[in-house]
């Protein structure tokens, strides 16, 4: 249905996600808990939200439903765990669908 002759535009900017958080939003962390293991040389990660960060889900969610549905590999091994607990200053392979990025858990 058009716009009456006259009748302000509205703007749809502000009903819509935006792909950046607004400012003064604490940045989102993927680790939850504390260090475990032997000598605290592992940390546990939350695998949804390390699929958002680097781009290879749209969203949060869309990292936990691709986790869920086995779309998530590490080092090539499919997992649907949604914590994984990775060592301190190791490099793995983190795969999602057809997109894959290198990741390295610094300490």
């Amino acid at each position: 249905m058009p716009l009456p002759r006259g009748a302000p535009k509205r703007s749809l900017s502000g009903h819509f996600l935006r792909p950046t958080p607004p400012p003064g939003a604490p940045p989102l962390s993927p680790f939850v808990g504390d260090r475990v293991g032997s000598n605290n040389t592992t940390v546990q990660v939350r695998l949804d939200q390390l699929v958002f960060h680097p781009g290879l889900a749209t969203s949060v969610s869309d990292g936990s439903r691709k986790v869920k549905q086995n779309a998530v590999k590490l080092d090539g091994a499919p997992t649907n765990d949604l914590v994984a607990s990775v060592k301190l200053g190791s490099e793995f392979t983190l795969r999602a669908g057809k997109k894959m990025v290198r990741v390295s858990v610094e300490g």
